[in-house]
């Protein structure tokens, strides 16, 4: 996998902040904004010399794709027989307390299920949050220096990567600039280095939403080889410090991402079929919420009625 802790871009006195009114704005946390949206949908700007300029987030990650929904899939707990408590669908444990929304609340899923407080807010803080952001296209552990008056360097919000109308591209910061950075940046040239979201975890976090939407499908938890890889990835994901790498998830590689045509955001789970045209048979997969679908994690159970062999 590349190498994500040490990219870095410099800019100049014609890269610097652009002084614009915001005219129009759309996004998650624009007004009006509602989970399922990414961050910056997108920015109608207004230069003081009246121009104006727009501002996108990219395309999705994820192949293009057309769908047709199967079924959908209802919410439900996990239990290890009649008149048992729920029990937590990772790790099995028998006391699952917590309201699970699949996928996260910000991606535009619900609660769906239970899990317990060790999985819920383990992978919400060590996989999720990279989720969120390879969804929302930010920019991480981003700091800016300059061969100037300002020794050392300034740590930056995230930052949010938009294109332009006009090819180039923008970015913006989720809070304020410090003075110190403002300095940084009208002085001339500098440097900016951030990371990209981490692909291990963000994997993991999609496998996570995938497992929990098949196992809430077939209405339990599946004993099988498959899925018994796929607990323990997320348990080491789980139980590993967030300081420490990750190891590859041979189940999070195998996912097929796809998006589709348009945004459906805060449409339920499902059950839907991938139709690549061409005469290719469909291929099954699940819809996250709207928000992106992926396909079915299993390769030892398959979503009933639906599966054909390959």
């Amino acid at each position: 996998m590349e190498d994500q802790s040490n990219v870095s871009a410099t800019g100049g006195p014609g890269t610097g902040r652009v002084r614009a009114e915001v005219i129009r704005a759309e996004g998650r946390r624009a007004a009006g904004g509602t989970p399922g949206m990414r961050a910056i949908e997108r920015l109608d700007l207004r230069h003081p010399d009246g121009h104006s300029m727009s501002c996108a987030a990219p395309d999705p990650t994820g192949e293009l794709a057309t769908f047709e929904v199967l079924e959908t899939i209802a919410g439900g707990g996990f239990a290890m027989g009649p008149g048992e408590p729920w029990m937590c669908p990772i790790c099995l444990d028998p006391t699952a307390s917590e309201r699970e929304h699949v996928p996260q609340r910000a991606l535009g899923g619900s609660a769906a299920t239970f899990t317990c407080e060790r999985c819920n807010n383990g992978l919400g803080s060590k996989v999720e949050v990279d989720l969120q952001h390879w969804f929302d296209h930010t920019l991480v552990g981003t700091t800016i220096e300059h061969d100037g008056p300002v020794p050392g360097y300034r740590h930056l919000s995230p930052l949010r990567y938009t294109v332009a109308s006009d090819g180039r591209f923008g970015i913006f910061m989720d809070g304020e600039l410090t003075d110190d950075a403002i300095r940084i940046i009208e002085a001339g040239e500098w440097s900016l280095r951030y990371r990209l979201p981490d692909e291990r975890r963000y994997l993991l976090a999609l496998l996570k939403h995938a497992y929990l939407a098949a196992c809430l499908y077939l209405r339990g938890v599946p004993d099988t080889a498959s899925v018994r890889a796929i607990r323990s990835d997320l348990i080491m994901a789980r139980d590993r410090s967030r300081k420490d790498p990750l190891p590859v998830s041979k189940a999070a590689r195998s996912l097929r991402v796809y998006r589709g045509a348009r945004s459906n955001a805060g449409a339920p789970l499902a059950l839907v079929a991938h139709v690549p045209g061409g005469g290719v048979d469909p291929e099954v997969c699940l819809s996250i919420a709207g928000a992106f679908a992926v396909s079915w994690p299993f390769d030892d159970v398959y979503p009933g009625r639906w599966y054909r062999n390959p």
